[in-house]
C-alpha cells in the first residue's frame, strides 16, 4: 500500500474514530433531570411519559426520571432544597413558599383552572355552609389542602365546625367513597372519577374557585438558582414536555400506553386512567388564558391570584406576583 493510500485510509479511520467518540461524547452529555409528580400514579401524569417514550426529552439532550410523589407541599420543599430538578405541583402551594423565602417559581402552568375543592357525594350537600360540623378527610401534603381554610373564611365557616381527619391521599379518597366521611379535599374532577370507580356512587364537588379561591392549579415548578444559572436546561426540557403534553390532548390513549409501559401495574386500568385524565380537559384554561400557547400563565390570573394568597392563605403581604412565576422559559409558539 503506497504511503498516500495509506495516508487516506488513516485519515478516514481517524474520521470514524472522532464521528464514533463524538456520538458516544454526545450521549454521555446528556443532562440528568429529575421530575418528580404530585402523587402515585394518576391519569393526568401520562403526557409526561409520552415524552419520554416518544423520544422528546432525548433529543433536547434530557437524561429525564420520572419519579411518583407524596403531595404538592412536599414537593416544592424538595425543589427548594435541591433534591430534585423540577416538580410537578399545585401553583398555590408553591407561591406561597415563594411569598415566605423558598426559592421556587411556577415556570409552566398546566391546569391554570384551579381543580381543587371538597368532593362529596352527589345530592348529599347543597352549599358549602352545610359542611359545618361534617367530617373532612384531608392530606397535610397536597396542594388542595393549603387553600381549604380560605374556603372556609371565605364561606364563613368557622374551622373549628369541621371535624378533619388527617390521612394518606390514597386513604383520603377510600374513606370518602366509602362514606366513612362527609368529604374530601381533593381536585374535584379527578377524585370524583375515582371515587366513583371504588364504588359505583355518583360524586361531585365544592369548587374553591366558586367560591372565589381562583387561584392556578398544577404546573411545573422549579428552584430559581436552576433558572439562573441553567437556562438553557430550563428551555428544553419545556419545550420536550409541551410536545408530550400537546400529544396526549390529541390522543389520550397513547399518554396510557406509554405510561402503562412505565409502570405495567396500571396497565389494566385504562378505562379508569383515560376518564380521569379526560375530567381536566375544561381546566387547562382560565378567560385569560384563551388562545395564548400552552403552558403560558396570565399574569391578570397571578395578580389576582396573589390578593387570595395574602388573604387566605397566609402569604407574605406585599407580595409582588411576579415573584411566583415566570413564562421566560416557555418555548415561542
Amino acid at each position: 500500500m503506497g504511503q498516500l493510500a495509506r495516508f487516506k485510509e488513516g485519515g478516514f479511520l481517524a474520521a470514524v474514530l472522532v464521528a464514533l467518540f463524538t456520538v458516544v461524547g454526545s450521549a454521555a452529555a446528556a443532562d440528568k433531570v429529575t421530575l418528580r409528580l404530585d402523587w402515585s400514579a394518576l391519569g393526568y401524569h401520562g403526557p409526561f411519559y409520552l415524552a419520554q417514550d416518544r423520544g422528546y426529552y432525548k433529543e433536547a439532550n434530557l437524561d429525564v426520571e420520572i419519579n411518583e410523589g407524596k403531595g404538592s407541599n412536599t414537593n416544592v420543599q424538595l425543589v427548594g432544597r435541591g433534591q430534585d430538578t423540577f416538580v410537578f405541583a399545585d401553583a398555590a402551594a408553591a407561591a406561597k413558599s415563594a411569598s415566605l423565602g423558598l426559592p421556587v417559581k411556577v415556570i409552566m402552568g398546566v391546569y391554570r383552572r384551579g381543580m381543587a375543592g371538597v368532593v362529596i357525594p352527589k345530592g348529599a350537600m347543597q352549599t358549602p355552609a352545610d359542611l359545618k360540623g361534617k367530617s373532612i378527610a384531608v392530606t397535610v401534603g397536597d396542594g388542595p389542602y393549603q387553600m381549604f381554610p380560605g374556603f372556609l373564611r371565605a364561606n364563613n365557616i368557622p374551622i373549628d365546625t369541621v371535624k378533619t381527619q388527617s390521612v394518606d391521599a390514597g386513604a383520603k379518597l377510600r374513606l370518602g367513597a366509602e362514606r366513612r366521611v362527609d368529604g374530601t379535599v381533593t381536585y374535584v374532577p379527578v377524585s370524583a372519577v375515582v371515587m366513583e370507580g371504588m364504588t359505583g356512587v355518583e360524586f361531585t364537588g365544592f369548587l374553591f374557585s366558586d367560591s372565589g379561591i381562583n387561584v392556578p392549579s398544577l404546573g411545573i415548578v422549579a428552584n430559581t438558582k436552576t433558572l439562573e444559572t441553567q437556562p438553557d436546561l430550563v428551555r428544553r426540557f419545556l419545550a420536550a414536555t409541551v410536545r408530550g403534553w400537546a400529544d396526549a390532548r390529541r390522543d389520550p390513549q397513547a399518554a396510557f400506553a406509554a405510561q402503562a409501559k412505565s409502570l405495567p401495574q396500571i396497565k389494566n386500568q385504562e378505562a379508569l386512567f383515560l376518564k380521569t385524565f379526560q375530567s381536566t380537559f375544561d381546566y387547562f384554561d382560565t378567560k385569560n388564558t384563551v388562545g395564548k400557547p400552552f403552558g403560558w400563565q396570565s399574569p391578570d390570573d397571578w395578580k389576582v391570584a396573589a390578593e387570595i394568597l395574602e388573604k387566605y392563605m397566609e402569604a407574605k403581604p406585599g407580595t409582588a406576583p411576579a415573584l411566583y412565576y415566570t413564562n421566560e422559559f416557555l418555548p415561542k409558539q
